[in-house]
């Protein structure tokens, strides 16, 4: 388990807040405690390992609401729903929102532990993931326009009279551009340098909507 990794306990049951806490901090996790949605999101920060725990039925945003609203952040954070009420459907619905789970309360000690763990784990790779994809998406934007231009083509696999053909340039020209891109980008072959797009777009978007 990472030091730094923490599970923000979500509910406005003080009782349960409390001991969900309790059996947290036991286990050597490190918790924070929330009696609402809103105090959560104020405190809320994508760039550190953390697993969301956090009650359905809540006064004011409910736990789905607060699904709903963390999965719009990126990198996409972990995120346990806990209800008193055994509900399929939104279980089912939950889970298809982007939630890692859904248990019911009480929770089953060791079965929450585990699943806070696994969580944690989840959290730490796409933190990773968008850690490396980010940095890519910095050296993608550290191209001048005429670079971006030639990398597109360059990817699709196109040659170089192709695209200096297309852009209106000399082969020599689309070359160099070449030859800087790969530089710039830190992509040793042409499979290097599509994996890199490929993990950009796939975390931001595509390239012509990433910079001006």
């Amino acid at each position: 388990m990472s030091e730094h990794a923490t599970v923000m306990v979500v509910d406005d049951d003080e009782a349960m807040r409390m001991m969900l806490v309790s059996l947290l901090r036991v286990h050597g996790f490190q918790p924070e405690a929330y009696a609402n949605a809103g105090d959560l999101l104020a405190a809320y920060d994508p760039n550190r390992p953390c697993c969301v725990l956090t009650d359905v039925r809540m006064p004011g945003m409910t736990g789905v609401e607060l699904l709903g609203t963390l999965m719009g952040r990126r990198p996409q954070p972990v995120v346990i729903l806990l209800t008193g009420h055994s509900d399929l459907p939104l279980a089912v619905k939950a889970m298809r929102d982007g939630a890692f789970d859904f248990i019911e309360k009480p929770p089953e000690p060791q079965h929450l532990v585990t699943r806070v763990e696994k969580g944690l784990a989840v959290n730490r790779e796409r933190l990773g993931a968008y850690r490396r994809s980010n940095e890519l998406r910095q050296r993608y934007l550290g191209l001048t326009r005429r670079e971006r231009d030639v990398l597109v083509p360059v990817v699709q696999g196109e040659t170089n009279k192709a695209i200096a053909e297309l852009l209106g340039l000399s082969p020599r020209t689309v070359e160099i551009h070449r030859a800087n891109v790969m530089q710039k980008m830190e992509a040793d072959s042409l499979a290097v340098l599509v994996r890199m797009v490929i993990e950009i777009e796939a975390e931001f978007g595509e390239l012509g909507r990433l910079a001006p």
